[in-house]
């Protein structure tokens, strides 16, 4: 789940200890629970060159030991598990903080039937300033069902934005291997979305290829197999682009061919309910 907050450093983070949000979890074995998140005070700072990696987890004890003191109230065992929160970028300024992400998932169960499910409903309007802070700047109820076209390809966006930072990669860190750009093709009458997963526009080329290797719990939503689809976006001649390697032998090794695209991302069928 995406809780944003943009803004320039230094990145600041002050709760005042009044600051409530109700969750609505779905267990794995089907069981419904409501906590009550009454979060402690907090008054966190990050500034350009402090330790991001210590900022993100500080901030990730904090939230989550909202949950657990809120889990222990309702008498419930864990059900959600430890929050993570990732510092997404927006360009290569390191002087801008981008974004918070938060990552709010079910615990694994002893007997799971299904993934379970996260519904957040934020107090009344206006939003306290202190969630704000921490991303929760939307003030709508998010259910954690995709039911649209637009809601899958922000899903999957943060996903990839996710794994991106947690390999180093993105705006102001390594070059990325894949794009978090998504595409979406909808059937109407099957009633499913299929979805693209690129790959950078500085990576690709014929002898590249994006091979899913292995999904847990997406046997249902069709995203458990993927196909290549040929065509890439990468720029042609780019020094990290590996190109027709064929045509490459062909001439040596001397300069890039023109005009080759690779093959490049997986594709699965998600039911609009």
């Amino acid at each position: 789940m995406d809780l944003t907050d943009s803004q320039h450093l230094p990145g600041r983070r002050q709760l005042t200890g009044t600051e409530t949000l109700q969750l609505d979890v779905l267990d794995q074995t089907g069981t419904n629970r409501t906590l009550t998140l009454d979060f402690g005070p907090l008054n966190l700072n990050h500034v350009q060159g402090d330790d991001e990696a210590a900022f993100l987890t500080v901030l990730g004890q904090h939230a989550t030991n909202a949950v657990r003191a809120a889990e222990a109230a309702a008498g419930a065992p864990q059900i959600l598990q430890d929050i993570v929160f990732r510092r997404i970028r927006g360009n290569d300024d390191d002087a801008q903080f981008g974004r918070l992400q938060a990552q709010l998932r079910v615990a694994v169960g002893t007997g799971a039937t299904q993934k379970g499910r996260v519904t957040i409903t934020p107090p009344a309007a206006p939003m306290p300033a202190g969630l704000v802070a921490i991303g929760f700047t939307d003030p709508t109820r998010r259910d954690g069902v995709l039911d649209s076209r637009n809601e899958i390809v922000d899903y999957f966006a943060e996903c990839l934005h996710a794994a991106r930072f947690d390999a180093g990669e993105g705006e102001g860190l390594s070059d990325p291997h894949l794009s978090a750009a998504v595409l979406t093709t909808e059937d109407g009458a099957a009633q499913t979305v299929a979805v693209r997963i690129q790959l950078s526009t500085d990576k690709g080329g014929a002898g590249a290829e994006i091979t899913l290797l292995s999904s847990s719990g997406l046997t249902a939503s069709g995203w458990s197999a993927a196909i290549p689809v040929p065509g890439s976006a990468s720029k042609a001649n780019n020094q990290n682009t590996m190109r027709d390697h064929q045509a490459l032998a062909d001439h040596g090794g001397h300069g890039p061919p023109s005009g080759h695209r690779a093959p490049e991302p997986s594709r699965g069928s998600q039911p609009v309910r």
